[in-house]
């Protein structure tokens, strides 16, 4: 079993890193191997933002030979139903910014000629992750949009609650939702809930449980996969 897991920053995934056992790379150059009873595991700091994660993931994933990826990290909840710290499988992803401004007002892509919405990899505009493992089964199935401006303002936001209904917002998942359905491999976006999408105020935050709980989540599936 070849286990890669992708994440944006490396705090995100630091407790992660100090239960596995290293066996080769550098975390500093954002990519380290480690072992899982006979199994490896390897994982790649991309760096913020779509771009980043799909070049990143196509990357490792053009070397071949992994049977789960994994896109992990926290993000914001547009669903109000979702609690700060839980940790949810996000299944498929739209990206609200895509498209064009016509004097105050916006046009997304595939209303304009830009895209079809039902041509692969869309499906009704949105990109699906269809071939999660088994071990990821309990958490709850969300919807995400990906930006690259993470909403903070009270007229953006109405905005893109009118555009598209999702349940949260991330700023890599369609990049990694894209990469990960060229290939055969099995694999999921695992996000913990942060903060909610409002008018930016970070008191009302609590990345470190968001962290805690991600982590938890993956150890106990990595040895899941790895039996």
């Amino acid at each position: 079993m070849k286990i890669l897991i992708v994440a944006a920053t490396l705090p995100e995934i630091t407790p992660l890193i100090g239960r596995l056992k290293y066996v080769a790379g550098d975390e500093r150059k954002g990519n380290v191997s480690f072992s899982v009873n006979t199994s490896y595991v390897t994982i790649v700091i991309t760096g913020v933002g779509m771009v980043a994660t799909a070049a990143e993931t196509g990357f490792y994933l053009g070397k071949g030979g992994y049977d789960v990826v994994i896109n992990a990290g926290i993000c914001g909840a547009l669903n109000r139903d979702l609690n700060i710290g839980e940790v949810v499988n996000v299944t498929k992803e739209f990206i609200p910014e895509f498209g064009v401004e016509d004097h105050d007002t916006f046009i997304h892509g595939f209303d304009i000629g830009l895209g079809d919405r039902d041509a692969w990899p869309h499906r009704n505009g949105w990109m699906e992750l269809t071939n999660v493992p088994q071990v990821f089964s309990s958490l709850r199935k969300v919807s995400g949009i990906t930006v690259n401006t993470v909403h903070g303002n009270a007229n953006s936001i109405a905005n893109v609650r009118q555009l598209i209904e999702a349940d949260v917002e991330t700023m890599e998942g369609a990049g990694f939702v894209r990469a990960v359905n060229m290939t055969t491999c099995k694999s999921v976006q695992v996000r913990a809930i942060s903060n909610y999408v409002e008018p930016r105020d970070k008191s009302k935050w609590n990345i470190p449980l968001a962290i805690k709980n991600m982590n938890e989540v993956l150890f106990h599936a990595i040895n899941e996969l790895t039996k």
